[in-house]
């Protein structure tokens, strides 16, 4: 090898160099954008999960009787149209209230989630995909509760494939 090296020209050589510089550095950009991207993305939907939390918390009502009730505008038609949604007490762990898409796409495990008093983001899967679960503690009234919304990751991840498609044509 190194006398095929030696016998090439110098400018073979430089062009050489050059080409993989060029790639060691195309490279970097592409992960660094990919990184960017991925933090973007991940970072949009935990806001939006924020948000999403902020809307159930004040889209509640108690009620003259004491339960609590929500909005009556959501079908839960889509995975990725509303948020999924599910309401505990926090004193006596009882599931108050679960939306249309909460009821399709049981996740066993955010019943564990109840207990911790924090604020909490996993991931979680289902049929259908990842979701996004932020479980968190509010107040309804007078009432202490958990509130669980949760979104797909599915798009985010979508969007991603399409970035690594671009970039390793580009």
């Amino acid at each position: 090898m190194r006398q095929w090296w030696r016998s090439r020209s110098l400018r073979l050589r430089l062009a050489l160099w050059h080409t993989c510089a060029l790639v060691a550095v195309l490279a970097v950009y592409a992960g660094s954008i990919y990184v960017v991207v991925r933090t973007n993305l991940s970072t949009a939907l935990n806001d939006r999960l924020r948000g999403d939390f902020q809307w159930a918390a004040e889209m509640s009502e108690q009620q003259s009787d004491g339960t609590l009730s929500w909005f009556e505008g959501d079908t839960g038609d889509g995975v990725n149209d509303s948020p999924w949604l599910q309401v505990w007490g926090a004193d006596d762990g009882a599931l108050i209230y679960r939306s249309p898409l909460a009821r399709r796409l049981p996740m066993p495990e955010s019943t564990t989630l109840v207990e911790q008093p924090a604020t909490t983001l996993r991931t979680l899967p289902t049929p259908v995909g990842r979701f996004r679960l932020l479980s968190a503690p509010s107040r309804i009234g007078e009432r202490r509760v958990t509130i669980q919304v949760a979104r797909s990751e599915e798009p985010g991840w979508g969007e991603l494939r399409d970035v690594l498609v671009i970039l390793a044509l580009a």
